[in-house]
């Protein structure tokens, strides 16, 4: 009986570990260090509340006219769409549970723009369990405006 007790106890308290470990800090709980990383991740909120609702043309202008976005519909394998491109495959697939599932960003500022990354997981019909997902945005400011230059991701099943 103390055996069981023992192990429930570890089982819960392993369980409550990993928990805290993957949910890591949210992007609106983000504290940025100075003024520009503020507006890089006040940028990314309007991007990931867009994909959010689903609303893929203002998740779309997020990115700047010369992006490159890394594309994988199901069973066709990855690519490489402009934001052209990208304004036609999103507004058919754009995932709506985006920024909810979002966790442990980081930004860093550079003198040619911004990196922003973070981890997402999916949950959902088409995937066979959870999919822990890093994702990388390379942004860049032009006329005072941030937009993403370049996303691209990787996948753990």
């Amino acid at each position: 009986m103390k055996i069981k007790r023992t192990t429930k106890a570890l089982v819960l308290f392993t369980s409550l570990i990993l928990i805290g470990c993957v949910t890591g800090t949210r992007l609106k709980d983000y504290q940025p260090n100075s003024l520009e990383e503020k507006e890089v991740r006040d940028f990314m909120v309007e991007c990931f509340e867009a994909h959010k609702v689903g609303n893929s043309a203002k998740f779309i202008a997020c990115f700047n006219d010369n992006a490159e976005i890394l594309f994988d519909p199901p069973g066709l394998g990855d690519r490489i769409i402009s934001k052209q491109e990208a304004e036609i495959e999103y507004s058919n697939i754009i995932y709506k549970n985006l920024a909810s599932n979002l966790f442990s960003p980081k930004i860093s500022i550079m003198k040619s723009g911004a990196t922003f990354t973070c981890t997402t997981l999916r949950i959902g019909r088409s995937y066979p369990a959870r999919v822990t997902v890093e994702h990388r945005f390379d942004l860049v400011k032009e006329n005072e405006k941030w937009g993403i230059i370049k996303w691209d991701w990787k996948q753990y099943y």
